[in-house]
């Protein structure tokens, strides 16, 4: 990875939506703990690899609060990250029907049930989340921008210019 990012531009991103792990272990049975996900991103830190914290899909009553958010910004900044994306959880279909079978605590099955009725989180859920994260991401010095590269660093897309050597030049 590090030697083709001297070449192009490589992005690892890893999802990390909390940092209790024993909700870990709730919603994501068996998965590498959060700690090993934000280690793998320091590893690139000072590389030429972007990386990316992938906070998604934050889980309404579970990994949405400010707490949750902030230590995550805060780990991700102090992993060098370059940038965060936050997105709600939807629920559509069988997805609806296997993740409130997976909700036990009967405080936020119903509030989960009215919430998710349209199988999305409603506007004002989902804005309120985004001036949170983004808030918070400011204040840890993250940005949202997926595709900002950092200073130097050619736009995807953009070619540098290279002189066509001639097979012909008597020069060479």
């Amino acid at each position: 990875i590090m030697e083709l990012s001297e070449k192009a531009y490589v992005n690892v991103a890893s999802t990390i939506t909390g940092v209790d792990e024993k909700i870990r272990e709730r919603i994501e049975p068996g998965a590498v703990s959060y700690e090993r996900r934000f280690n793998m991103l320091k590893a690139f830190k000072g590389t030429n690899v972007r990386t990316g914290l992938h906070i998604m899909p934050v889980i309404p009553y579970l990994t949405d609060s400010d707490e949750n958010l902030d230590a995550l910004f805060e780990k991700g900044a102090d992993a060098g990250v370059d940038y965060a994306i936050v997105q709600a959880l939807n629920l559509r279909g069988e997805t609806k029907v296997t993740f409130m079978t997976f909700i036990k605590d009967p405080e936020i099955f119903d509030e989960l049930l009215d919430m998710y009725k349209t199988g999305y989180a409603p506007t004002d859920y989902r804005s309120d989340l985004a001036k949170r994260a983004a808030a918070l991401m400011k204040k840890h010095g993250i940005t949202g921008e997926y595709a900002t590269r950092r200073a130097g660093e050619e736009k995807a897309g953009e070619k540098k210019e290279y002189e066509q050597i001639s097979l012909f030049d008597k020069n060479i």
